[in-house]
Formats: C-alpha cells, sequence, structure tokens
C-alpha cells in the first residue's frame, strides 16, 4: 500500500481516479450498485464518458461530506483517535487499485467511512448486516489500505442519529473481489462504445376521427370512409418489423390508440342505437370497423410480445456464445480436464432481464451476469491451475489415487496439497507393508524349499551311501547267498527323480554302476560256487553247500520245469508234485542256496512280478 498526498476532490484526485480502480466503484463492478451499470462503469472508464452531476444531486454530495466531518469530529472524541483522510493505491496482480479514504486511525488498522442517515441503511448497520452494494466498497477499502477493520457509520452528523458497526474482511470476498477486478480489466479491452440512444419518445399513428350522428330518419357517419383508411394503416402496421426501443414504443402506443378508437366506437354504435332504431346498415358497418381494429391490435399486442422475446433470446444467445468461447480459452488451459467437470456453470440470463425494460438494460442484465459467471470462473481457475502443476509434478505415478482429481483441485493449495501427499504417503505405507508381507511370505517358502530340500537332499545322499554300501558287502564276499541277497536288495532300491532332483543323472550314474558290479560280482560268485560243487562231485568230496543253485528234482535235490509250474499254479498243485522230505543243506530262510535264483530266474522268463516273486518264496519257506 502506498499513501499518496493529494486532496480528496482536487484535478489531481480526479486523474488519479481515472487511472485506478477505485473503491466507490467496486458495487458497480460486481454489478449490484443501485446508482451505476457494469457497462456504464466501462464506458466511464475507457472512454472518459462521465455521469452528469446535477445540481440536486450535488447538494446532496456536499450534504454528506458535511455531515462526515462533523462525525468524524464526534468519533475522534467518543474513540479518543485521529481518523485522517487519506489516498492510497496498490497493485494487485497488474491492476492498479485506488481508495479514497474518509478517515484512517493512526496506526493504519482502521478505517472510518461514513453515509449519511438512511432509515433502512441505519437498521442495517444496527443490526450488524450490509447489502452488498456497501460492502463491496468496504472489501476494497480494506484490501489497498491493508487494514484489519472498517469502522461504518451511517447518521446526520449528530450523536441523536447515529448509527455504527465495525466491518472485517470476508477472505471469500476479497478473493471474489480480485478476481472481479482482474475480469473488469480484461473486458475493458475488448469493450466497444454503443451509440447511446435518446430517450424513447413514442411516435403516434393518427387514426382517423370516427363521427356519426342521428339526423331525423337517417345515420350520418363517416364509417365507411375511416373503414377503408384504418385497413391501410392496419396492414402496414401488421407487416412492421420491431428491433429498436423506438420501435417498441411506437407500437405499444399504438395499441393503447386502437384500444382507445375500440372504446370509443362502441360508445358511439351504442348512443346512436338509443336514439334510432333503424340502424342495420350502420350497425354492420361500425361492426367491420371494430373488427379491422380488433384484429389490428391483438396483431400488435402479440408482435410486441413475440419481438421482445425474440430480442431477449438473441441477447442472451450472444452471452451464451461469448462464454461459450470464453470456457474453450480456459479449458485449454486446464487441459486434459474442462471447467464443466469442476464446477457446475449454469448463468440465470433470463432471471438478469426481470424487470428490465429497455434493450439497453436487457444487455446490461446480462453482461452483468456473464462477467459475474466469468469472475467466478477464473477464481476456480486461479486454484485449479497450481494444484494441477502440483499434482503432475508429484503425483505422475499415482494417477490411480486421484480418479476424484477433477473435484479435488477446486480448493485451496494448502488443504490440496495436504490431500495428496497424504494419500501417496499412506499408499507407500500400504505398500512397504505388502512387500514386507510379500518378502516374509517367499523368505518362508524358501526356508520350507531349502528344508524340502535338505531333507532330500540327506535321503539322497543316505540311498547313494546304501548302494556304495551293498556294493562292498558284495564285493567283500565270495557266499552266493550274501550276494544274492545283496542283488535283490539293490534291485528293490529305486532311484527316484523326485528325491534327487537336480543331481538325477549322476544319481542313476552310480546306482546302474553299483547294480552292474553287484549283479556281476554275484554272478561270479555263482559260478564259482557251482564250479567247486562240481569238482567236489567228481572227487566225492563232502557238498560245500546243500544242492547245486540250478535243476534240483525231488529227493536227488534239483527243482525242474515241472515243480516250477506247478508252483507258479498254486499251492495245492505243488503239494502234489513235492511229496518227498526236502533235502537237508545249507539254507538261506530255510530254502536251499540258489534255489531263489533259479526262482527268480523262472520267475522273470514266465512275466511274474516281484510280489508274485515273492509270494512263492513264502509257499516254499513252508516245505522248507
Amino acid at each position: 500500500m502506498q499513501l499518496v498526498k493529494v486532496e480528496q476532490g482536487t484535478k489531481e484526485w480526479h486523474e488519479l481516479r481515472a487511472k485506478n480502480m477505485t473503491a466507490s466503484d467496486a458495487s458497480a463492478m460486481m454489478g449490484v450498485s443501485k446508482y451505476k451499470s457494469r457497462n456504464q462503469l466501462l464506458q466511464e472508464k475507457k472512454f472518459g464518458v462521465k455521469e452528469v452531476i446535477t445540481p440536486a444531486k450535488q447538494a446532496l454530495f456536499n450534504k454528506g461530506h458535511e455531515t462526515e466531518a462533523q462525525q468524524r469530529d464526534l468519533i475522534e472524541i467518543d474513540l479518543i483517535e485521529t481518523f485522517a483522510p487519506v489516498v492510497c493505491v496498490t497493485d494487485v496482480d497488474g491492476v492498479g487499485l485506488l481508495a479514497s479514504l474518509d478517515g484512517l486511525s493512526e496506526d493504519g488498522k482502521t478505517i472510518f467511512e461514513h453515509k449519511l442517515w438512511n432509515a433502512t441503511l441505519a437498521e442495517n448497520v444496527s443490526n450488524n448486516v450490509l447489502e452488498e452494494s456497501h460492502y463491496w466498497q468496504l472489501e476494497h477499502q480494506l484490501l489497498v489500505a491493508e487494514a484489519d477493520a472498517v469502522l461504518f457509520v451511517v447518521s446526520d452528523g449528530t450523536r441523536d442519529k447515529r448509527e455504527m458497526m465495525y466491518y472485517g474482511s470476508a477472505p471469500e470476498r476479497r478473493e471474489k473481489l480480485i478476481a472481479g477486478w482482474k475480469q473488469f480489466a480484461e473486458d475493458m479491452v475488448t469493450f466497444e462504445m454503443e451509440a447511446k440512444q435518446e430517450l424513447v419518445i413514442a411516435d403516434s399513428v393518427q387514426l382517423p376521427v370516427i363521427t356519426c350522428s342521428v339526423n331525423g330518419s337517417q345515420i350520418v357517419t363517416n364509417l365507411d370512409s375511416c373503414l377503408v383508411q384504418i385497413k391501410e394503416i392496419a396492414q402496414i402496421e401488421m407487416s412492421r418489423e420491431l428491433s429498436t426501443d423506438q420501435d417498441f414504443a411506437n407500437k405499444d402506443q399504438l395499441n393503447k390508440d386502437v384500444k382507445k378508437v375500440r372504446a370509443e366506437l362502441k360508445d358511439r354504435v351504442a348512443k346512436v342505437k338509443g336514439e334510432f332504431v333503424s340502424y342495420s346498415e350502420f350497425e354492420a358497418l361500425a361492426s367491420e370497423l371494430d373488427s379491422v381494429l380488433q384484429k389490428m391490435q391483438s396483431h400488435g399486442e402479440k408482435q410486441v410480445k413475440d419481438a421482445k422475446e425474440d430480442k431477449k433470446l438473441a441477447i442472451i444467445n450472444d452471452a451464451r456464445l461469448n462464454l461459450q468461447q470464453y470456457i474453450f480459452g480456459i479449458n485449454d488451459k486446464i487441459a486434459p480436464m474442462s471447467i464443466h467437470d469442476i464446477i457446475n456453470i449454469n448463468p440465470d440470463f433470463a432471471g438478469a432481464m426481470k424487470s428490465k425494460r429497455t434493450i439497453e438494460s436487457l444487455h446490461g442484465g446480462v453482461d452483468d451476469v456473464l462477467a459475474a459467471c466469468k469472475v467466478e470462473i477464473n477464481q476456480v481457475v486461479e486454484r485449479v491451475i497450481p494444484n494441477l502443476e502440483f499434482l503432475r509434478e508429484n503425483a505422475s505415478e499415482y494417477k490411480f489415487l486421484f480418479m476424484d482429481a477433477r473435484t479435488l483441485v477446486n480448493q485451496e493449495a494448502e488443504p490440496f496439497k495436504a490431500v495428496v501427499t497424504m494419500r501417496i504417503t499412506e499408499h507407500k505405507q500400504q505398500e512397504a507393508i505388502k512387500l514386507e508381507e510379500q518378502r516374509k511370505q517367499i523368505q518362508a517358502e524358501e526356508e520350507a524349499k531349502a528344508k524340502a530340500k535338505a531333507i532330500l537332499s540327506a535321503k539322497a545322499e543316505m540311498l547313494i551311501q546304501s548302494w556304495k554300501d551293498l556294493l562292498e558287502v558284495a564285493l567283500n564276499s565270495d557266499d552266493p547267498i550274501v550276494t544274492g541277497g545283496v542283488c535283490k536288495q539293490i534291485g528293490m532300491s529305486n532311484c527316484d527323480k523326485n528325491i534327487f532332483l537336480d543331481d538325477f543323472d549322476n544319481a542313476l550314474s552310480i546306482y546302474d554302476d553299483c547294480y552292474t558290479q553287484i549283479n556281476s560280482h554275484h554272478s561270479k560268485v555263482v559260478s564259482k560256487h557251482n564250479e567247486t560243487l562240481e569238482a567236489q562231485k567228481k572227487s566225492k568230496q563232502p557238498e560245500v553247500s546243500s544242492a547245486p543253485v540250478t535243476g534240483k528234482i525231488m529227493n536227488e535235490g534239483y527243482f525242474k520245469e515241472p515243480e516250477f509250474k506247478a508252483l507258479g499254479d498254486s499251492e495245492e498243485s505243488f503239494k502234489e508234485q513235492f511229496q518227498t522230505d526236502p533235502v537237508q543243506s545249507k539254507k538261506q530262510n530255510n530254502i536251499p542256496i540258489g534255489l531263489l535264483d533259479d526262482l527268480a530266474e523262472w520267475s522273470n522268463r514266465n512275466g511274474l512280478t516281484l510280489m508274485q516273486t515273492e509270494q512263492l518264496e513264502n509257499i516254499l519257506n513252508k516245505y522248507f
């Protein structure tokens, strides 16, 4: 704020006011002044068109200044405070603002504003409320002077007729005021001066004067000539188009004149009828004339009504087009959003036309509503643009958190930033919790896999070691019973891929190697054992074992094919085939040596399963 050393009312003061937007014009700028329209203020500020001050109005101004000075003296005594008249200016976003204060306290915190006594205003002040036609001026003063409050006083210059209140700035009003002045400055650039319309006085259409009288038995009248003239007038007037205030005024006046002529005609017909009984020709002529006048009146009234509605509609359509083009420009600034996504835009242009009688006032009312709508849009955009920038810079990776962005961005920056930050922070925390839970789950799964793998690894090692142990037992033995048992055990073992997993190929190689060596060694042991038996038989030495490994018969000790077949068929058939006492010899599980190998060979040759072979072994155990 800057104080300007200039006396109020001087030429320099008027020049300063012309360059800046003033507090006294704030209500007109907002479209709520009772004395000046917004369009009039635009004309004044852009083209210097000033209101003509009548002597009566100047006298009222002088009275206001006089009572202001008187009341200032009283207030300073009552409050023990000095309120010096000052002029101050400031700049808000490139718009120069000026306030000529009735008084400013020494500390600069309180403004003194005085209004001449008015009963309605005084009642409002006593109730601590103000109409918007007053509080916009006070908001402007507080903004420019950077003061805390306005001491608003209405009086006649005395203590007896005085009401006062303190007014403090409302943030939402100040924001709207600033947006209003910025929009006003923009509108000044494109505002064009329209020709001032003169006071509209209707031009009367001269209707013929109807005369009639009764002379003896005759009715003397000029109805026939009047009828011709009125038909000509009706044809002209019913084809006339209405566009200007003058057209509407002329048509309204004509409608009134026609209505008056019809009433006069009705009276004259009634009077003639009372004076003369036979007047049928006169009555028919009068009726036809009245019919023409009635059509002319009805058409004129409808024409005025329709033309006014068309003019109103044209004004509204122009305003809507203006607003639409303005919104297109706004949407470019906030793309990909649209201002319609953020706020509801539905200006009441039709309501602004109510109680307006002239085309100029219709335009003025609609222009005020249009300007107010633009101001509201600008206020929203000034909040939305920085919020959108913050959103793009800080939440580009979190768009899914802001599906309500269209409504979210229309708030003040600090609460908006707080909401955005909070949502992102909460999301990150939730994601961190999820990641930790996933990490723990993965860790548990890995530990379980490692444990299972360790168990399988241990089992695999045990199996491999068991194969190696069996190989060692087999290689260290020359006993066919032992090596045969080892062969059976390693044959019953298996190399399961589900146990060895990735080491399966190596395990299979070890298993095959052990299996091959064991069976090879067993074959050698058996062969050597049989050779020993043969040698003993030849030398008639005692037998080393109970019987040869293959080909044993009943009493002499060797099984042949019939015995094995009988054993494979059933236990009963084997009983019939095997009826002698068992041969006493060296045994394994009570079965003669070599018999198990013969059984295994026979079973393999005849396609028996391991389980079926074991069942046959159990039967043999009963007989040995």
